[in-house]
């Protein structure tokens, strides 16, 4: 398991963006490293990520809510309502890079969506994971994926003592049998940050 360190993140960050500047048809999606950023400041899964709608975001309470993802259904991608596990299901706070993203995006905001298409629905994971490869190739990170920054939230948390930001499974029998788990997430908003400077 390898995964990006925060100086390694800076770099991918700003390939993203390089990658969302470059030219493009003018009906293509550049919103790249503002994916990056959601995926760099919860630690979600790229499903999740382009599940969430406005409504998810807490602007207030600067948290999102991860309720949902998308799946490939017989009329195409929908919203499943329900995350990949019971445990998947989490109320994360926001560290300030991810949140002013979202600030941004949403004053100019025409969908439901947060990562809209250009028709409006939810973004095919298969469409980010060409993109992020696009921008990464011929750099040092190639190696990336969308599952890096899932993997480099994991490992600054686990370094910081935090374990339940990813929606794993409590690998403790007490709490996993006993204990009634809050939906709420402890606060590493302020850890995460770094991945964002």
């Amino acid at each position: 398991m390898r995964a990006p360190t925060p100086l390694e993140v800076q770099e991918l960050r700003a390939a993203l963006a390089r990658h969302d500047q470059r030219e493009a048809r003018s009906d293509s999606v550049r919103d790249l490293a503002d994916v990056g950023d959601m995926l760099l400041g919860t630690g979600a899964r790229i499903g999740e990520v382009l599940a969430l709608r406005w409504d998810d975001i807490d602007f207030t309470e600067r948290a999102v809510s991860i309720t949902a993802t998308v799946v490939r259904g017989d009329d195409g991608l929908m919203r499943q309502e329900t995350p990949k596990s019971a445990s998947s299901n989490r109320r994360l706070k926001l560290p300030d890079f991810t949140l002013h993203m979202l600030e941004r995006r949403h004053q100019t905001a025409e969908h439901e969506w947060v990562f809209p298409s250009p028709e409006g629905a939810p973004q095919w994971p298969e469409n980010i994971r060409r993109r992020w490869s696009e921008a990464v190739a011929g750099t040092s990170f190639e190696w990336t994926t969308t599952k890096s920054c899932r993997k480099a939230v994991g490992t600054l948390l686990g370094a910081a003592g935090g374990k339940d930001q990813l929606g794993h499974h409590d690998e403790s029998v007490t709490r996993k049998h006993y204990v009634q788990q809050s939906i709420d997430r402890p606060d590493q908003s302020d850890t995460i940050q770094q991945l964002g400077r």
